[in-house]
């Protein structure tokens, strides 16, 4: 053990001791300079130069690669069809779901009333032995005529909108017939004239083709009539200021500035209805060109003028805007239906409907001259179709910042009853496209009144719309129907309503002595603005005017009861409906007269809102309805 200890503690003890070495350098050696880490060659990589090569490819690749080029085509039509079909299978699948759903709790007596309509189509299929016809026919027939005897309201409206829709069938194709035909005839005449020509000379064939050619260049080269300047009548030999438009229509109607003589003057038009058509056949026919109008509103050239137009945003206000519209629309309908032998008109224009209203741009400016045009574009029987476009002056030419669609109605002198109008007659094919526009436009309304919510109950897809909605309103701290939270970011329909009350004073009157419809517009548009602002928090911007049905006239002295609404929001869109209901001084009876349709766009995005009841959720449906009709996203220049 000690002779372990004693080698152990040698070793031990010699490592505790310290030494100092010197060291020095050798003379003959050369100086070396000290070599960093990331210079040793296990820090570094060598630099080399790489090329990318691609591989050939497999001549399975190449085929693959030409398979896929050869079906993208497919494919993508594969694609578009699917996505195309997918919100109808869905639809599909959702009413068989909902079908299944009525089935599992159908109402007493329904499968014998099934039965009995099953029955009527298999004694009708029995009657129909021995014609194809008559096995199409029958039974749907009869099967109709059962179900009718069960559902009469169901089989009323569904009359109606099959009649309805077979009408704008109907309409299309014989639109498209009349093209066919008339394209038919036109080629017909130009291959005969071709033949007869080429039996003399050569040159004459030239000759004559080349002028018939120049002339329909001219013809093609027109732009739409009323839109742009390309179809004036040069009778006119000057622009018509703005404040010149209501002295007009006084001049053509006879209308009196003052407001007691109004009962003579009406007494005077009624030596009119002399003047008035028995049919529209007596009347001659018209052309878009002799409606053609220009109006000038001369804010830059005459300052004075902008106090009534201005804001206080220094923009112009656009519900001055719909007032000269209006009256412009009735303007341009006299002018198509004026009569050259008698002073005065016979006719009392109204304004029935604002179809359309699409604005271009985000703010007008009041410093700048402001140029209205147009012309009637369809007519029926006693309504017109009227277009108009605004400019306004930019540098040196005028810029379009809105386009309008008007319907106008005639009615007699009295203003009691409807009035022929004289037919219209296209002369060039823009103003073909624009009167098979107006048909489309007459078809459209029809149908979209037919849907009405009013008239009908909503589709499955606008009914799983408003479920969800409620869903997400549901407390989920209790299980109730009744009691309702807000989501995030969400407000209550009811909570977004304005309201306003007016006195119609003569001051307001037209020229047949009611309240002029230009002013109802301007009230109901600045109440939904305030709506829109309250609402989104910043100043809002009016997008588009829809729909706008002037349902009965406002007589002078009554009270006239506004009311606003948030109605469907998006992003930062503001749908607004605005209803309008007048009462007189002696009764207490509330009338719609207007319902009102605005489209706003905020500065920013704006809280979603959430009906609270079964007739908030039809609002939104409507509202929903009108904006998803608006060509969105709208961009608005802001120059």
């Amino acid at each position: 053990m000690f002779k372990v200890i004693q080698r152990s503690v040698g070793p031990a003890s010699l490592s505790l001791l310290t030494f100092r070495v010197y060291a020095s350098p050798k003379k003959d050696s050369p100086h070396k300079t000290s070599v960093k880490v990331n210079e040793l060659s296990l820090y570094s990589v060598p630099e080399g130069q790489s090329k990318y090569v691609e591989e050939p490819r497999t001549p399975l690749e190449e085929s693959i690669s030409d398979l896929r080029h050869y079906c993208e085509p497919y494919t993508s039509w594969c694609q578009e069809m699917y996505s195309q079909t997918k919100p109808r299978m869905q639809s599909l699948v959702q009413w068989g779901l909902g079908s299944y759903e009525y089935l599992q709790n159908a109402p007493p007596g329904f499968f014998p009333r099934l039965g009995v309509i099953g029955f009527a189509g298999i004694v009708g299929l029995l009657l129909a032995r021995g014609s194809k016809i008559k096995k199409l026919v029958y039974p749907p027939g009869f099967m109709g005529l059962a179900a009718s005897l069960y559902y009469p309201q169901q089989a009323i409206v569904f009359v109606q909108v099959s009649g309805e829709k077979l009408y704008d069938w109907g309409l299309r194709g014989y639109i498209v017939v009349e093209d066919l035909w008339k394209n038919f005839q036109k080629l017909r005449f130009s291959l005969g004239g071709l033949y007869w020509r080429s039996n003399r000379t050569s040159v004459h064939l030239v000759f004559i083709g080349r002028a018939e050619f120049c002339s329909l260049n001219k013809g093609l080269l027109i732009p739409g009539r009323g839109l742009t300047q390309g179809s004036q009548n040069p009778e006119k030999q000057r622009v018509i200021h703005m404040h010149e438009v209501r002295d007009k229509l006084r001049e053509i109607v006879g209308a009196s500035t003052n407001w007691r003589d109004h009962v003579k003057a009406m007494e005077e038009r009624k030596l009119l209805q002399s003047f008035l058509a028995e049919s529209q056949k007596g009347l001659p026919p018209r052309r878009m060109r002799d409606s053609y109008s220009e109006v000038l509103l001369p804010l830059g050239s005459q300052p004075e003028l902008r106090e009534k137009y201005l804001t206080v945003q220094n923009t112009i206000r656009f519900g001055r805007i719909l007032e000269d519209l209006d009256s412009l629309g009735v303007l341009i309908c006299y002018m198509h239906t004026r009569i050259h032998d008698a002073k005065m008109s016979p006719l009392s224009i109204v304004t029935a409907l604002v179809d359309k209203i699409d604005m271009q741009k985000m703010s007008l400016s009041p410093e700048q001259d402001i140029k209205f045009s147009g012309h009637v574009s369809w007519v029926g029987k006693t309504s017109m179709e009227v277009k108009m476009q605004m400019f306004q002056l930019h540098g040196n030419e005028f810029c379009p910042v809105l386009d309008a669609t008007f319907v106008m109605v005639a009615r007699d002198s009295e203003n009691k009853g409807p009035a022929f109008v004289n037919p219209l007659i296209p002369e060039s094919p823009e103003e073909e496209e624009l009167f098979r526009q107006g048909e489309l436009n007459k078809g459209r309304r029809v149908a979209f009144s037919a849907k009405s919510l009013l008239k009908m109950a909503p589709s499955a897809e606008e009914r799983n719309t408003i479920h969800e909605m409620f869903l997400h309103t549901l407390d989920p701290k209790t299980v109730s129907f009744q009691s309702r939270v807000l989501p995030p970011n969400a407000v209550w329909m009811e909570d977004s309503k304005l309201k306003s009350l007016e006195v119609c004073h003569p001051q307001e009157r037209n020229i047949f002595n009611r309240i002029f419809g230009g002013f109802l517009m301007r009230k109901a548009y600045e109440l939904g603005w305030a709506t829109a602002c309250n609402f989104g928090g910043s100043r809002p911007f009016v997008v588009a005017v829809d729909d706008i049905m002037f349902q009965k006239p406002v007589d002078v002295g009554s009270l006239l009861f506004l009311s606003s609404q948030v109605c469907f929001t998006q992003d930062n869109y503001i749908q607004v409906r605005v209803h309008s209901e007048v009462a007189s001084l002696e009764s207490k009876e509330h009338m719609t007269t207007n319902v009102f349709h605005f489209t706003f766009m905020s500065e920013k995005e704006v809280p979603l809102v959430f009906p609270r009841t079964y007739g908030e959720s039809m609002l939104y449906l409507d509202g929903k309805r009108h904006f998803s009709s608006m060509s969105v996203p709208v961009n608005l220049r802001k120059d």
